[in-house]
């Protein structure tokens, strides 16, 4: 009697393992893996925020010591749902003495949860 109920526990217990193992598998089919690029549309309101705060701190730097870069367009924009949210930005920028340079710049930004302002993490020059 006692082993035929260890049996039942047994096979009850598997059956509830198999079940969990399958729901997982359909739950993490149809949600986003956590730390994964999703693309926002360009240029939303978002995106065109970003840019303009990223262009203006980059203005701050030694690089663009001629003149403040000015932002031409938004050409790719992505974000990522971590701790706040971070933001991978390709720019088109007018820079140099009299605007006469138009580069392309990878920028990256953290923006915290809460009312906490952004921070330009990093940029680069891409190559035209």
């Amino acid at each position: 009697m006692l082993s035929t109920i260890l049996r039942s526990l047994a096979v009850v217990a598997g059956l509830v393992s198999v079940s969990a193992l399958a729901q997982a598998d359909l739950t993490e089919a149809y949600l986003p893996m956590p730390q994964q690029q999703q693309a926002i549309p360009c240029p939303p309101q978002e995106a065109q925020k970003m840019a303009e705060f990223a262009v203006k701190e980059m203005a701050k730097l030694d690089f663009f010591s001629a003149a403040p870069p000015k932002l031409v367009s938004v050409l790719q924009a992505e974000k990522q749902v971590v701790a706040g949210l971070n933001y991978s930005l390709t720019l088109q920028v007018k820079y140099g003495e009299n605007g006469e340079k138009l580069g392309r710049f990878k920028v990256r930004l953290f923006r915290p949860l809460g009312s906490v302002p952004p921070e330009l993490v990093s940029w680069e020059q891409l190559e035209e």
